[in-house]
């Protein structure tokens, strides 16, 4: 029943994206200097955009959803002409992440700041004593699972954190009544604070293999927002009355679980090997930090947090193909030897 219109759109959505992958992949790939300066031109122009041509979001929020991410991937970008000799000396550039993290959780950019924050954590542990070692040891499921534990554990460590700071008040009053509201429920802030995961899955359930076509137009399956009462969260029903009237499509908020509900198993397979690649990523610049080390880590985390728990759309169909033209660079620059790492870790000065 899907429309001629969506159709179009949908596959449109999945050729655009390819053709910016393929195209990037040509231009800079695996020249470490070409991709740093593709990012740091994508960068600039979401800044300018923001400025000069901003979108609906952008006026309500320009860091959130203007400036904030393309600062973050300057900032990166800036730490691999400096220091790309020697990923060491990026620990103390880092330090300029935890500003922007401590910023953007005060600004209630939340995925802004974790992803900044984890970034920080993870470059200053892989360079502690620990980090070292583990990371030559990195190589087998035992120490696999336990780099993963160690990870959730850190990110556990800032919900909690930033749970505490936001109910203090530090973070301001809107902060505060956002976090008790969002965390209210029986799954925490997990789901309150994307509510739009309960009719995706409720979707999904109903038609796993084919899905309901592109944009999925079905408005019954955002009746079940009005079951997270029953879960236990403050639901205020004139925001999703407001919400259902401005659109006619299954909420899904997620690339996960849009591309499931749009395409059916085919969607969700693909993400969810998306993730696998991206966790790969993480791994492959953990155990051989190159001159991308810090953008590989931070674009990991941001891409993490898109598929889980962002919508595709728009920016980001240009925006993957730097991602993934990163991490290939990454996955493909394990050193055979001591002078090939040094040889790839020059490349970005010349």
């Amino acid at each position: 029943g899907t429309s001629t219109a969506d159709i179009l759109k949908g596959w449109a959505l999945i050729a655009v994206f390819l053709a910016n992958f393929l195209a990037l992949y040509l231009l800079v790939f695996p020249n470490p200097r070409r991709i740093a300066l593709g990012l740091l031109g994508y960068a600039i122009g979401l800044i300018t955009q923001a400025v000069l041509q901003p979108n609906g979001n952008m006026l309500i929020d320009i860091w959130k959803f203007g400036i904030g991410g393309p600062v973050a991937i300057i900032l990166c970008v800036v730490g691999a002409f400096l220091y790309g000799k020697d990923p060491r000396k990026m620990l103390w550039w880092s330090i300029v992440l935890v500003i922007i993290s401590i910023y953007s959780f005060y600004v209630r950019s939340r995925s802004l700041g974790g992803s900044a924050l984890l970034t920080a954590f993870v470059i200053w542990f892989r360079f502690t004593r620990f980090g070292r070692s583990l990371a030559r040891q990195i190589d087998n499921p035992i120490n696999i699972a336990l780099s993963g534990l160690l990870l959730l554990t850190a990110i556990w460590g800032i919900v909690q954190l930033y749970g505490y700071i936001a109910e203090q008040g530090y973070f301001g009053e809107t902060a505060r009544i956002q976090y008790q509201v969002q965390a209210s429920g029986d799954f925490g802030i997990l789901l309150g604070g994307r509510r739009e995961w309960l009719p995706a899955v409720h979707a999904i359930l109903d038609s796993p293999l084919i899905g309901f076509g592109s944009y999925a137009r079905n408005t019954d399956y955002g009746q079940f927002l009005y079951d997270l009462t029953s879960l236990g969260y403050v639901v205020n029903n004139n925001q999703i009355d407001a919400y259902l009237a401005s659109r006619n499509t299954i909420p899904t908020h997620s690339h996960l679980l849009q591309g499931w509900v749009w395409a059916g198993l085919a969607g969700g397979v693909f993400w969810l090997f998306i993730l696998v690649l991206t966790i790969r990523t993480l791994i492959m610049a953990f155990r051989y930090p190159n001159v991308l080390f810090m953008v590989t880590v931070f674009l990991s985390f941001s891409a993490m947090w898109a598929i889980l728990f962002s919508p595709l759309s728009n920016i980001g169909r240009l925006q993957w193909g730097f991602v993934l033209v990163t991490f290939l660079f990454t996955l493909s620059s394990q050193p055979e030897s001591a002078g090939n790492d040094r040889q790839n870790l020059m490349l970005v000065t010349k």
